[in-house]
């Protein structure tokens, strides 16, 4: 069996356990009469807030990516390229990553490779940055609620100082950083020297985006702003669907939804609902049934923003489905080759 059908099998078995897991959440624990009177009696004013919210978030993202792309393309062809790829994703159930890569590169004409290593240094670097941020977020929430105000802001303080000071010093020693993950890399015999070589390569190019202070401050800028977007979409979902829950704990399941499942990434059906329900069950935020009903709301938003976005944007650009759906496919192929070679 090759490395691409291992990875198949782990996903396939990641989803199945997801599924059950989820029948045995709704089974044991959730309410199906609280349950669609929570969606039903939701609030769609406070909704549709939450919708402008999400769209304010993912129009930072947009910039940022284009930001990291170094400006070679438009804002909107880059939202156009970006929105088939996550709608692909979302429809055809093709990998998040390569979908982006070719739509953006068909539709915006931006290197492959750029476009590679933009889409690795987002997910490594600053998406990561923010989850850990959203965690500093939440813990000096629940230490506020638990009335140590002094502990939740120096911890919090000095957590987001040592995260972004480690961000800047690594930044600026790329070739240390390059060298250590390729050094690892070589330890598993798995990994061919060409695949080894290619990672370094589109690192140094990733982290070439983000050279200096200037650049990376911007790019973390966008992150946040987009953060707080979708803090304020998943506060006002929240908002929505319940009654009588003070601002405090409003905050802290909105935070820590954030921190496990943000928009910013796009996850299947089964998978997103069963980790948001487990994370607020486990920290005792939510009964389940009202996290089941807080997760099936807020992924429902999301799917039909990635639907209606790259549906509009397919327009837009003239193009067919098929088409881009068979470039993913030949640029997955082309790939496993590579890789199986």
């Amino acid at each position: 069996m090759n490395k691409n059908s291992s990875l198949t099998t782990t996903k396939n078995w990641i989803i199945g356990i997801g599924i059950i897991l989820l029948f045995i959440l709704v089974y044991l624990f959730v309410d199906f009469n609280l349950l669609a009177t929570a969606i039903i009696a939701a609030n769609w004013k406070q909704l549709l807030a939450g919708v402008a919210a999400l769209l304010l978030g993912y129009l930072f993202l947009t910039l940022r990516l284009r930001y990291i792309l170094l400006n070679q393309a438009g804002l909107t062809e880059i939202f156009y390229g970006n929105s088939i790829g996550f709608m692909l994703h979302t429809v055809m159930f093709m990998p998040a990553s390569v979908a982006r890569i070719v739509t953006i590169n068909w539709v915006a004409h931006v290197p492959v490779a750029r476009i590679s290593s933009g889409l690795l240094i987002e997910r490594l670097l600053f998406e990561q940055v923010m989850r850990v941020t959203a965690t500093v977020v939440a813990i000096s929430l629940f230490a506020l609620k638990e009335r140590q105000p002094g502990l939740s802001a120096a911890g919090g303080l000095l957590m987001l100082i040592l995260v972004f000071g480690l961000v800047f010093w690594l930044v600026h020693h790329q070739d240390w950083v390059v060298e250590a993950v390729v050094s690892r890399l070589r330890k598993f015999p798995q990994v061919p020297e060409d695949q080894v070589r290619n990672a370094a390569s589109t690192m140094l190019d990733g982290l070439s985006v983000v050279n200096s202070t200037r650049r990376l401050i911007v790019s973390l800028l966008f992150s946040a702003l987009a953060w707080c977007g979708f803090l304020l979409f998943y506060y006002l979902v929240l908002d929505a669907l319940v009654a009588n829950v003070s601002v405090m704990q409003m905050l802290l399941v909105a935070t820590v939804t954030l921190m496990v499942m943000p928009p910013s990434i796009n996850v299947m059906l089964i998978v997103y609902h069963v980790t948001v329900v487990f994370a607020l069950s486990l920290f005792q935020l939510a009964t389940p049934t009202n996290a089941l009903a807080y997760a099936i709301v807020l992924h429902f938003i999301q799917m039909c923003c990635w639907l209606i976005f790259g549906g509009l944007s397919l327009r837009r650009t003239n193009l067919r489905l098929q088409q881009l759906v068979d470039l993913v496919k030949e640029y997955s192929q082309k790939n496993r080759l590579r890789a199986e070679a």
